[in-house]
């Protein structure tokens, strides 16, 4: 009696749940078209793609329907309700370019039958130099929008003078510092929020 037990239950099937997972576009690059942004006139440039996507699979080619879904990033709004598309795609829409727009992002999704999936997308952007002003940085030769000066510093011997690096990208720029076209050992690097750099 014991043995036919056993054989009944190692022949009842087992069924066993498919894992859901995230498929997307995994990054997107904010081209910009000059080396100085500043807070007024925004970036001069455009995105590779005009909006992040993702989507719930469960075997890599059907895209299961979607309850809702959300993006969130680093800079403020963090969170953001996506705008689902065929009742299975979620998107994030950029406006105009930001530097706010660059860094790391979660698609986080739920799907109609209250399964998660969710997944990391990336907006990359080159070193620009980021000014609100304070700093006068001008570009000398039309041809390179890249390649940026600024105005001269006045001091005397003996000071304490700070000078500031306001480039910002993702991912975060390394920064070097020249004197005389020599390298300059100096301070550590301290990120202001935001992860653009101040000195």
């Amino acid at each position: 009696m014991f043995l036919v037990v056993c054989i009944l239950l190692l022949s009842l099937p087992v069924t066993l749940s498919k894992q859901t997972f995230a498929q997307g576009n995994l990054a997107v690059i904010l081209n910009v078209s000059e080396g100085i942004v500043t807070p007024h006139h925004g970036i001069k440039g455009e995105f590779s793609q005009q909006s992040l996507w993702c989507q719930a699979t469960e075997d890599g080619e059907t895209a299961l329907e979607l309850h809702n879904a959300s993006f969130q990033r680093t800079y403020s709004p963090h969170r953001h309700e996506a705008e689902i598309d065929n009742g299975n795609r979620a998107y994030f829409k950029f406006g105009k370019p930001s530097t706010r727009d660059i860094g790391k992002y979660k698609c986080d999704m739920v799907t109609a039958d209250g399964k998660r999936a969710w997944g990391n997308l990336f907006v990359y952007m080159r070193p620009v130099f980021h000014t609100n002003g304070s700093i006068r940085l001008e570009v000398p030769d039309d041809d390179d929008k890249f390649t940026v000066t600024a105005t001269s510093i006045k001091f005397s011997e003996g000071d304490t003078v700070t000078l500031t690096c306001p480039a910002v990208s993702y991912p975060t720029p390394d920064i070097e510092w020249f004197k005389d076209d020599r390298p300059v050992v100096c301070c550590a690097k301290e990120l202001a929020p935001g992860g653009t750099p101040d000195t």
